[in-house]
C-alpha cells in the first residue's frame, strides 16, 4: 500500500449497523400476543451503543488511557540540540513532539514514561507527570537518570518482551530505533506475537526526517552491543509506535494527520490496519430484503427437499443462488419499526425501564410460518444484500460472526457460597421476578450458526451473505434471543509502501537512514510469511445483529448438545 507524502489513507471503519427506534413504553405491543422465554422487555445487549457511540444507559465510561514512552537515549539527544549543541529544539521537533503528545485526544488521560535508575542503578521505565526533552537532565547518562540496561536489555525490549503494556490502553513509543543489541525483526515479531494476536488490536509506525545535531549513535554491524557515535548534523529518522485497540489507533492516526497537516517535513505511515482502495460501505448501502409471506413458504414446503438440498450445496460452495428467494425466511426486520422491548435495569433494581434511545443494531423476529412440527417447519435463513463495490470480486470477501452473546436466566449461587446479602437478593428477586443476563461465548457461535460467503445474486451487481442456523430441520439456537456482530472483509495484497526504502539503511552505514528499518516493517505487517503474498483484511461491513423469539434449545431437548 503506498501512503501520499504527508497523508493517511484510512478509511473510516462502519461501527454502526442500522437506526432502531425505541419507544418510551411500559408495555409490549406484541408481548401479550407472542409467548416468549424472557418477558415482552429485553436487557439491551452488552456492546450495543446509540447512535452517537454513547453507552445507552447514559452512564460515564472511565477515561481511557495512552501511555507515552520516551526513552530519553543519548542517541536521541540530537533533536533537541542546535548546530553549537546547545539545547534548543528546533521547529520541526516541536512540530512532531506536539502532533504524537496531542493527538490522542482530550478524553484520554495521559501517562508519561521515562528511564529511571532504581536502587541498583538499573535502567526502568517509570511513570512521571510530563516530558521535559528540552532539559539536559531529562537525557539519560547526563543527569539524574544516569543507570545501566540489566540483561543488556534496551529500552523497546523492555517494553515489548516483558509485557509493559496495556492492551486496553493506546501504547505510544517515541524512539529512534537505535539501540543497543537491537534485532528489529525481533522487535517487531514480539509486537505481532504479544499483542497483534489479540483480536481487533493495530499497530503503526509514523516515520519523519527531523533536524539532527548531536552525536548519533548507532548499532554497529561488526560487534554486537556495541553503539559506536559520530557527529552529525543532518536529517534522521524519528519514529513513534502506536498500538492499541484497532479503532482507538486509526482514530490516534487520524488526529495525528490533522496536526501534522501543516508540518515542515513530509510524515509517513505504516499501520497493520491498514486500508486499501475499497472503503467501508455506509450503513444505507447495507440492507435487509423483505420478509418472505406466507404463498412463499407454501411453494418452500411443497419443494422442501429440493430447497434444503440447494441450502446445503450453497453452503458447502457448490451451488449458486440463482433461483433461490431474496428475502429473510421466517424473520420479520423489526428495525425500522418503533418497537419497546428493549430496556435498562437500574444499579440493584429488578425490572427494566423502557429507554427511548436509537440504537446501531439490526433488530430481527422469528415468524412461525405454520403450526405443524418436523422436518423443515423451523426453518429459517437471515440474508443481507449490498451492491459490491467497485474494483472489488465476490471472490475477494469473506464473512465471519463474532461475540456472540445469548440471553439466559441467572444461575443461582451454591448454597455454601450463597451470604445473607445474595439470599436477601434472592428473595427479592423471586419475589419481583429476576432479571435475565446477557452471556458470551464464542464456541455457541460454533454450534449454532453459519454464515455464508458472500455471492453475487444472479443477474445484479447485489451481492448477498446469510447466516443460518447449524440446525437446518429446527432452527433452534442456545436462547431465543441472540445477538452477533457479522463482519465482512475485503483481501487485498499488502504491499510495503515505496517511502519505506528511504529510511531502510540495510549495511548500517548511512546517518539520515535507520539499520533494518525494511526488515521491521516487513515483519509487522506480515510476520512469518515476509516474503510471501499476504492480505490485509479491510471491513467492508461490521453490523450488529439480534434476533429473538427464536425457537431455542430449551424448547426442544431433542437436540444434541
Amino acid at each position: 500500500m503506498k501512503t501520499p507524502e504527508g497523508k493517511l489513507t484510512t478509511g473510516l471503519s462502519l461501527t454502526a449497523a442500522f437506526i432502531l427506534a425505541v419507544l418510551i413504553s411500559g408495555c409490549s405491543a406484541f408481548g401479550s400476543k407472542n409467548q416468549v422465554s424472557f418477558g415482552s422487555l429485553f436487557p439491551i445487549p452488552p456492546g450495543v451503543l446509540t447512535i452517537r457511540g454513547e453507552e445507552p444507559s447514559g452512564s460515564l465510561r472511565a477515561s481511557p488511557v495512552a501511555d507515552i514512552y520516551w526513552s530519553q537515549t543519548l542517541s536521541e539527544r540530537g533533536y533537541v540540540q542546535n548546530r553549537m549543541y546547545q539545547m534548543d529544539p528546533p521547529a520541526g521537533f516541536y512540530q512532531f513532539y506536539t502532533a504524537v503528545t496531542k493527538s490522542p485526544g482530550i478524553n484520554y488521560v495521559p501517562k508519561y514514561w521515562i528511564l529511571k535508575p532504581d536502587t541498583g542503578g538499573f535502567l526502568r521505565w517509570t511513570e512521571v507527570e510530563r516530558l521535559n526533552p528540552d532539559q539536559p537532565s531529562f537525557w539519560v547518562q547526563d543527569g539524574a537518570y544516569s543507570g545501566t540496561f540489566e540483561h543488556g536489555e534496551g529500552p523497546l525490549m523492555m517494553i515489548y518482551k516483558n509485557n509493559l503494556i496495556d492492551p486496553q490502553h493506546l501504547t505510544i513509543v517515541i524512539t529512534d530505533l537505535e539501540e543497543q543489541g537491537l534485532n528489529m525483526t525481533l522487535l517487531a515479531d514480539y509486537i505481532r506475537d504479544r499483542l497483534l494476536k489479540t483480536a481487533d488490536y493495530a499497530a503503526a509506525v509514523i516515520a519523519q526526517k527531523i533536524p539532527f545535531n548531536g552525536v548519533n549513535y548507532k548499532p554497529s554491524t561488526e560487534r554486537f552491543n556495541d553503539m559506536p557515535g559520530t557527529g552529525y548534523n543532518g536529517d534522521k529518522p524519528l519514529y513513534v509506535i502506536a498500538s492499541g485497540p484497532k479503532e482507538t489507533v486509526s482514530l490516534f492516526l487520524r488526529r495525528f494527520s490533522d496536526q501534522a497537516a501543516n508540518f515542515n517535513n513530509r510524515w509517513y505511515v505504516v499501520t497493520t490496519a491498514q486500508r486499501g482502495k475499497i472503503a467501508p460501505l455506509a450503513v444505507s448501502d447495507v440492507r435487509i430484503p423483505q420478509s418472505a409471506v406466507r404463498s412463499d413458504f407454501a411453494k418452500i414446503e411443497r419443494n422442501n427437499k429440493r430447497i434444503m438440498n440447494d441450502l446445503w450445496n450453497i453452503r458447502a460452495g457448490r451451488g449458486n443462488y440463482e433461483g433461490l428467494p431474496d428475502r429473510i425466511w421466517n424473520l420479520q426486520n423489526k428495525s425500522s419499526s418503533m418497537v419497546d422491548h428493549l430496556g435498562l435495569a437500574a444499579e440493584g433494581a429488578f425490572a427494566l425501564s423502557p429507554i427511548n434511545e436509537l440504537l446501531d443494531v439490526f433488530i430481527l423476529q422469528y415468524k412461525t410460518t405454520t403450526a405443524g412440527s418436523g422436518n423443515g417447519h423451523g426453518l429459517w435463513q437471515l440474508n443481507i444484500n449490498f451492491d459490491m463495490p467497485p474494483g472489488c470480486d465476490p471472490s475477494e470477501l469473506e464473512a465471519q460472526l463474532k461475540n456472540y452473546r445469548y440471553l439466559a436466566m441467572p444461575n443461582p449461587p451454591p448454597e455454601e457460597e450463597a451470604d445473607a446479602k445474595t439470599k436477601q437478593k434472592e428473595q427479592r428477586a423471586r419475589e419481583t421476578g429476576a432479571l435475565p443476563e446477557w452471556r458470551q461465548n464464542e464456541a455457541y457461535l460454533a454450534r449454532d450458526l453459519d454464515v455464508g460467503k458472500p455471492a453475487l445474486i444472479s443477474g445484479s451487481n447485489t451481492a448477498q451473505v446469510y447466516v443460518v442456523p447449524k440446525n437446518m430441520k429446527r432452527g433452534v439456537l442456545e436462547s431465543s434471543v441472540v445477538c452477533f456482530d457479522l463482519i465482512v472483509r475485503f483481501k487485498q495484497r499488502i504491499e510495503i509502501p515505496e517511502w519505506v526504502k528511504d529510511f531502510d539503511d540495510p549495511n548500517g552505514t548511512n546517518q539520515d537512514k535507520t539499520w533494518n528499518f525494511g526488515n521491521f516493517v516487513n515483519n509487522l505487517l506480515k510476520g512469518n510469511s515476509a516474503s510471501a503474498l499476504v492480505y490485509s483484511e479491510d471491513e467492508l461491513i461490521k453490523i450488529s445483529i439480534m434476533l429473538f423469539d427464536i425457537p431455542s434449545v430449551a424448547k426442544n431437548t431433542n437436540r444434541r448438545r
